[in-house]
């Protein structure tokens, strides 16, 4: 049985909020793909599943789960056909998440905090999450929400987060590619040639693309598309015209956009607009 998936989604701030609904079957399977922001998620009532970081990670019903930005993953499951299940997802900014170091006197607040576990069970924490999403959907409470959104991301940076260790075997050809996303990210509604980023890499065409995939988890022409389509979500939460944003982030038209969103978000990009 194919599953009934719902989605709302809105902003608040720079934040993005996202609540998903869904009545049996098997999970539509998405690709792999990775957001620049921090996702953070709560399994409402359901043992959700993860593939990442070389395995398969599960999130047992009212446990919160935290994907750093920039972690190649890919959701995975199945849900009994006479239930009802559901998700709250937030995706937070890094800069919103140093802002939460340097508030919660963290001991390196210029770097991006690390998060080793996965899921993370503590009322407090859930509390302070639910709390926090249903205030944002609500109008004209700006304050309240800017309120828990810095006790609740303090709370979770003071208390679960770590400075991740550095990586001992930073190669030339690892930084090589960090240089080529990061042009990426800076270029990403361009229309970038192989040659142009192996040029700003100063590596091998054929080594850019095999390395690219091994330390990023996708290729770069993937990479291009997930950073348009992460800034599509919230460009349609804006009510924007769905063409202009086609055109906007780099698409050749709206049914190129179309086609490559549902593979992104599981929903057209009208229906994630609604």
């Amino acid at each position: 049985m194919s599953l009934r998936k719902e989605i709302k989604a809105w902003k608040s701030g720079n934040l993005l909020f996202e609540r998903y609904t869904y009545r049996g079957g098997k999970n539509q399977p998405l690709d792999a793909h990775s957001h620049p922001e921090y996702q953070i998620g709560l399994a409402v009532n359901t043992l959700g599943k993860y593939v990442f970081r070389q395995g398969s990670r599960y999130t047992p019903p009212k446990s919160l789960s935290v994907i750093h930005s920039g972690d190649t993953h890919r959701p995975d499951g199945v849900f009994p056909d006479d239930k009802t299940f559901g998700y709250l997802m937030l995706y937070v900014p890094p800069v919103e998440m140093v802002a939460a170091a340097r508030e919660s006197g963290w001991h390196k607040p210029d770097e991006l905090p690390f998060f080793k576990e996965f899921t993370f069970n503590n009322p407090e924490l859930m509390r302070k999450y639910v709390n926090l999403h249903q205030l944002s959907a609500q109008p004209n409470e700006r304050l309240a929400v800017d309120v828990e959104k810095t006790v609740f991301l303090t709370l979770l940076v003071k208390n679960f987060s770590q400075t991740k260790q550095p990586d001992a075997r930073l190669t030339a050809h690892r930084k090589a590619i960090i240089t080529a996303r990061d042009y990426l990210d800076a270029h990403y509604t361009e229309q970038i040639s192989l040659d142009e980023l192996a040029c700003v890499a100063a590596i091998s065409k054929y080594h850019l693309c095999r390395k690219f995939g091994e330390t990023i988890g996708v290729p770069p022409h993937v990479y291009q598309y997930q950073l348009r389509l992460n800034r599509a979500k919230r460009l349609l939460v804006e009510k924007r015209d769905i063409s202009d944003i086609a055109i906007e982030l780099g698409f050749y038209d709206q049914s190129h956009f179309g086609k490559y969103f549902k593979k992104f978000a599981g929903a057209t990009p009208r229906t994630y607009a609604e």
